[in-house]
């Protein structure tokens, strides 16, 4: 079974592997040299198998309670219960099998081949799950598989592996002084009041732990980072204390928003 789970799960860059253990396919690509290969980065994803049933819409409870007699009652389980199950994938099973000379066969990929050549035998209808939205954009997989997978640790473990393949530019691209007054027209005149507005949003992003924010810039898209702050600028800090003492203190003394 989990020989099947891993061919459907390929295209999300989820892999079953020691049986149980959970991983996500991390890679890091290299588009000014595409030539250039880098190891792809295991992100431990889970030691629970039941929920990899659970990412597939399977039952986990109801496959192990299965008593299956033949491989029709196998192979009927498989196709009723896997919604991503596609013809692509049971076409990729028996090149698998084929792949391997008949007498070098384990008997898992046997009984993989029995499964393929039962799906074709019994002209078993399969479901059109579209996997190319996935397999072309890495954002949307990563996606995916965090919103399910969604523990701190393995949120950290996405951080950490992006940070240490962080190029010197990619983090001054996505927040600075100048492109927060292109953002909010106000502060354009007022650069006292933008030195003290950033910094009070880098500590509200943080919750006041500023070697977080590299983390938070890494993981966040551009559009996501400029909503974040248009709304902190008009619907939190102006009741900030940084905001208070400004327009006690600074001679730009103007009403945020004018």
């Amino acid at each position: 079974m989990n020989l099947i789970l891993n061919r459907v799960l390929t295209p999300f860059g989820v892999k079953i592997v020691h049986e149980k253990k959970i991983v996500f396919i991390y890679r890091i690509r290299n588009y000014t040299n595409p030539e250039k290969t880098v190891m792809p980065n295991l992100i431990k994803l889970t030691d629970d198998i039941k929920q990899v049933y659970s990412f597939l819409n399977m039952d986990y409870k109801d496959y192990k309670k299965q008593q299956f007699k033949s491989i029709f009652e196998f192979t009927e389980w498989v196709t009723d219960n896997c919604r991503y199950l596609t013809v692509d994938v049971v076409k990729h099973l028996e090149k698998e099998v084929n792949a391997t000379p008949e007498k070098d066969r384990t008997e898992l990929l046997r009984a993989v081949g029995r499964f393929a050549d039962t799906v074709k035998i019994g002209h078993i209808v399969l479901r059109d799950f579209q996997y190319a939205p996935i397999v072309m954009y890495d954002n949307l997989r990563e996606n995916i598989v965090r919103n399910f997978f969604c523990d701190d640790e393995v949120q950290n473990q996405f951080i950490d592996i992006k940070l240490k393949h962080l190029k010197e530019t990619e983090l001054p691209g996505k927040f600075s002084p100048k492109q927060v007054i292109n953002w909010i027209r106000p502060l354009r005149s007022k650069p006292s009041l933008t030195g003290i507005f950033t910094r009070s949003f880098v500590d509200y992003i943080t919750q006041n732990s500023v070697k977080k924010f590299p983390r938070f810039l890494i993981d966040t898209d551009p559009s996501i980072i400029k909503k974040e702050v248009i709304s902190y600028y008009y619907n939190i800090f102006p009741n900030s204390a940084a905001f208070r003492i400004y327009t006690l203190e600074d001679s730009e003394v103007n009403e945020v928003g004018q």
